[in-house]
């Protein structure tokens, strides 16, 4: 262990020889006026500047980092200014320049002082504006300087009062209330000279025309409004106490066969229903009261030799039986779950299953089952 528990030290050891060493570190910043340290415990280097203050906060206080040697320098406190007083305060270090005292007394005169020579003069200050309509003056004690207007007023609010500044003369010359509009009627209030402009009466008492006033020429005038809303599903007019109106028509004809509507561009309209099903077997057609219907057509052509029916995607069919209105030559055996087109005696062969206790034989045509049409075989 070369650890010698200073922090201010470089530890090593001599691997030839063993023996260990404690080097102290380099603190010197190479400045002869601070004071070089450093902590054993955090290694920590520190330069602490030295002490050159005298206390006088009226000298610029100094060292010399290569000799160490402190210096007081007076600071200077001139403002090359022969009017003011220099001064500075070894406490704070606060130059002053006090300005010397070049008041006479008089606030109407500008007092000053040569900052080269330190000569003062009191010269009366100019109140003069210009202006031959205002009275010029100074105070002595506050040296305020007045320009009062001399007083044009004539007492009417609708005159404008002014003074010539170059002859002093005044004039009352009548105010402009025209604002240009030969639809307003212009006048001004001599007391306030509040200028009023006050619209004609264009109003004819009716809703159903748009008054005017032409600006230039005074001329009124009372226009029809438009009442075409550009609808032709209203009716448009006009109410000269309400206005203008916009009454949806009555579209219905009364016919449950159409489609009543109103187009805003071509009107009224009624289309007639579509009243087809789809269905070649139903009779399509609308009643103006009640309505669509679809009748079943009538299949039944009077033949008992045709089988008759309709397909609803074909339309009415009309089988012919065969052997039927012939003698029957050879007529077959039928078994239950038909159905069969045959003629003449037939063998029935049924059976029964599941939870069915019987059946019954039936036919398009007619004809009898022996000994009946509950009996499965016969």
């Amino acid at each position: 262990n070369t650890n010698d528990n200073n922090a201010c030290t470089t530890d090593a050891c001599n691997t030839s020889t063993g023996v260990i060493t404690h080097l102290t570190i380099n603190t010197n910043d190479g400045n002869a006026c601070t004071t070089d340290a450093c902590n054993t415990s955090t290694g920590v280097i520190t330069h602490i500047d030295g002490n050159t203050n005298d206390n006088n906060a009226c000298t610029t206080d100094a060292c010399n980092t290569s000799t160490g040697v402190i210096t007081h320098t007076d600071v200077i406190t001139t403002d090359g200014n022969a009017c003011t007083i220099d001064a500075c305060n070894t406490s704070t270090g606060v130059i002053t320049h006090t300005d010397v005292s070049t008041t006479d007394g008089n606030a109407c005169t500008t007092d000053a002082c040569n900052t080269s020579t330190g000569v003062i003069t009191h010269l009366d200050v100019n109140t003069s504006d210009g202006n031959a309509c205002t009275t010029d003056a100074c105070n002595t004690s506050s040296g305020v300087i007045t320009h009062l207007d001399v007083n044009t007023s004539d007492g009417n609010a609708c005159t404008t009062d002014a003074c010539n500044t170059s002859t002093g003369v005044i004039t009352h010359l009548d105010v402009n209330t025209s604002d240009g509009n030969a639809c307003t009627t212009d006048a001004c209030n001599t007391s306030t000279g509040v200028i009023t402009h006050l619209d004609v009466n264009t109003s004819d008492g009716n809703a159903c025309t748009i008054d005017a006033c032409n600006t230039s020429t005074g001329v009124i005038s009372h226009t029809d409004v438009n009442t075409n809303d550009g609808d032709a599903c209203t009716t448009d007019g006009c109410n000269s106490l309400n206005g203008i109106f916009h009454n949806a028509i009555n579209s219905d004809d009364g016919n449950v066969c159409t489609t009543d509507g109103c187009n805003s561009i071509t009107g009224v309209f009624h289309d007639t229903v579509t009243v087809a099903d789809g269905n070649l077997c139903t009779d399509d057609g609308c009643n103006s009261i009640t309505g669509i219907f679809h009748n079943q057509v009538l299949t039944d052509d009077g033949n008992i030799c045709t089988e008759d029916g309709c397909n609803s995607l074909t339309g009415i069919f009309h089988i012919q039986i065969p052997g039927c209105g012939n003698i029957c030559l050879d007529p077959p055996t039928a078994n239950a779950g038909g159905p069969y087109i045959t003629c003449g005696n037939v063998i029935l062969n049924g059976s029964v299953s599941g939870s069915a206790n019987g059946g019954t034989w039936s036919s398009l045509t007619g004809g009898t089952f022996i000994p009946s049409a509950n009996s499965l075989s016969a």
